[in-house]
């Protein structure tokens, strides 16, 4: 009879391991990309930090033509916000004009 009750219970404590590891892997992944704002000569840009290292430096506005840094910080940090959603989702982090639009980002 104990020998029925073993697999079981190995069984649900495997199980246990198993989610309690995806979800530390889950939590780190939701905290591991950080977006800071900089200032540049003439605007601002932003940084993409995993883990303290950065990734992506962006010290113009991305998608259009011409080095023209984001003229206000609060710009920066919303497309900023929006490249590090992007690879939290595992998508190309790409902007395009569209998006710049859709968040009014003056340029």
């Amino acid at each position: 009879m104990k020998h029925k009750l073993i697999i079981p219970v190995v069984a649900i404590s495997m199980l246990f391991v198993v989610v309690s590891g995806v979800n530390l892997i889950l939590k780190k992944q939701d905290n591991t990309y950080k977006v800071k704002v900089f200032k540049v000569a003439e605007g601002y840009g932003y940084l993409i930090l995993a883990d303290s290292k950065i990734i992506i430096k962006q010290s113009f506005i991305p998608a259009i033509n011409g080095e023209i840094p984001f003229s206000n910080p609060e710009d920066a940090k919303v497309i900023g916000n929006l490249v590090k959603d992007k690879l939290k989702k595992n998508i190309l982090p790409a902007i395009t004009e569209a998006e710049l639009k859709e968040f009014n980002v003056e340029y």
